[in-house]
């Protein structure tokens, strides 16, 4: 999308990494680089004859910085989704050897017995 919407404005065709690379984006997060476009887009002056052709970006910008939002606040409950994962396949197999080692002591204890 990125590179598409610099290929409209410029005219020129640039990669997602020469973007990045660029002097105005240069040692900035992606979070950063987000929120400054997100400024950007949001202050778009429609009215200008020059910008009319920006409105397509405008909305997708808008609608772009909405999705992320709700990526963040949902960030929490994935992370704890995947936590509770990991600690599942952990549990799993340690009590499942507990239990195969109780089991082959039973069977050994039976067999001293006799």
């Amino acid at each position: 999308m990125l590179e598409a919407d610099v290929k409209t404005t410029s005219g020129r065709e640039i990669s997602a990494a020469q973007f990045r690379a660029s002097k105005d984006f240069s040692g900035k997060s992606d979070e950063q680089i987000a929120r400054e476009l997100k400024v950007n887009a949001r202050g778009i002056n429609l009215s200008d004859p020059d910008k009319k052709d920006l409105s397509h970006y405008k909305q997708e910008m808008v609608e772009l910085e909405a999705k992320y939002e709700l990526t963040l606040r949902q960030l929490p409950s994935e992370q704890g989704k995947h936590a509770a994962i990991a600690f599942a396949v952990w549990l799993f197999p340690s009590l499942l050897v507990l239990v195969l080692g109780y089991a082959f002591a039973w069977v050994v204890g039976g067999f001293k017995r006799a």
